[in-house]
């Protein structure tokens, strides 16, 4: 509101100090009573068309320009549906005797009573349209009239200027209140960074506090777990204990049981020679299998190997024959080429002898065409010189 009410003001200050100069400028030769004058709003044609370039003129103080004068003491009556122009005009009391003669009247009503005129009366129409007594007549649209022009613009000068002085109030107002505005702004936003910085702080400390309570939550479940550990490991220790007791007397039981231990373990040691001589005969069979095995594969690999190269050959023979025929077709073309070829030199001589002949008759003719070209030249500088002798002998 505030940008808006300054940009207004200063467009307005803009066009009155334009309006003013342009004014100024053409009061600049001197005073004019024209600047002492003012018609209401819409009736600015109306005085020009009456008074034109009249008002243009200063007070007359012992040279030219206007005197001040006493009205006619005889009455002064306008034809009836005229009315006085003197009620729309502000001027000064020495233009009263030309004022009270011009009468205000509608565009259509002026030629029907220009003839009630009295001398020195004339009519206008707010347009600017002109009948006076002595029977001239002014259309609006014939002359445009400079001092309507003049009026127009005093008029809009004092609407501008009041204008302005409105809008230089509303500007003072809205800036007044943009700067209360602005200072609450601040204040607010200082008290925002503020309640930020107590934030960002408390949001910090909490924080702090969180992970402090997440890390003693993860204590305390570590040291629960390790408890549970203990726990369980010393139930397991006394389960081990006893079953460890048990299995101890069972052994104990057993090894009461057992009958001549040397000859269980002669039995054993000769179990063992038989495993070991079943596992070599294995491991020999083993490898022997391998060895067969790696063998078909070699084979089977090769016999692969031939069938490829058997396909590759028989392509290589179908290749060779379509080849063979190729070449049997090109010696073929070739023959007959060459048959034509031994014909050919027999008629480029006679080609030959032809082009001699025909070279033979082009030099005649072009040496019978040189000798028309040199007695031609010779001619032509014959025919310049005869030119310039006769133009000598002109101009001689």
């Amino acid at each position: 509101a505030a940008s808006a009410a300054a940009g207004e003001a200063k467009a307005l200050d803009s066009e009155v100090t334009a309006l003013r100069r342009l004014l100024d400028r053409e009061s600049a030769s001197g005073p004019q009573l024209l600047d002492e004058v003012r018609a209401a709003p819409g009736y600015e044609a109306a005085l020009g068309a009456a008074l034109g370039d009249d008002l243009k003129a200063a007070r007359a103080e012992g040279g030219s320009g206007w005197a001040d004068l006493a009205d006619y003491e005889h009455g002064n009556t306008l034809p009836d549906g005229a009315a006085p122009l003197a009620e729309h005009v502000t001027a000064p009391d020495l233009l009263s005797r030309r004022l009270a003669r011009i009468g205000l009247v509608e565009a259509r009503q002026g030629d029907a009573l220009q003839a009630a005129l009295a001398p020195g009366q004339r009519l206008v129409s707010r347009e600017g349209d002109l009948w006076r007594w002595d029977g001239y007549r002014l259309a609006a649209a014939d002359v445009p009239s400079t001092t309507a022009l003049r009026l127009q613009q005093r008029n809009r000068l004092d609407e501008l200027e009041a204008a302005l002085e409105t809008a230089r109030a509303q500007a003072e107002t809205t800036q007044a209140a943009q700067e209360t505005a602005r200072a609450a702004l601040d204040t607010a936003t200082r008290e925002e960074a503020e309640a930020r910085t107590a934030r960002r702080r408390a949001d910090e400390a909490a924080t702090q506090a969180t992970r402090a309570l997440s890390r003693a939550e993860a204590d305390r479940s570590m040291l629960e777990g390790r408890a549970e550990t203990l726990r369980m490991a010393a139930e397991r220790r006394a389960e081990d204990v006893t079953a460890a007791e048990a299995a101890k007397a069972e052994a104990e039981e057993q090894r009461a049981d057992l009958g001549d231990l040397d000859g269980a373990r002669a039995e054993v040691e000769r179990q063992k020679g038989t495993v070991s001589v079943a596992r070599a005969a294995m491991l020999t069979a083993r490898g022997r299998a391998d060895e067969i095995r790696r063998e078909g594969e070699a084979r089977l690999k090769r016999q692969q190997e031939l069938v490829k190269e058997i396909s590759g050959w028989r392509h290589r023979l179908d290749t060779a024959g379509k080849r063979i025929a190729d070449l049997a077709g090109r010696v073929e073309k070739a023959e007959g080429e060459l048959k034509s070829a031994r014909t050919q030199p027999d008629e480029i001589a006679e080609k030959r002898a032809a082009l001699a002949r025909e070279l033979e008759r082009a030099e005649t003719r072009r040496k019978t065409a040189a000798d028309a070209l040199a007695e031609g030249e010779t001619a032509q500088r014959n025919a310049e010189q005869a030119e310039r002798d006769a133009e000598r002998r002109a101009s001689e």
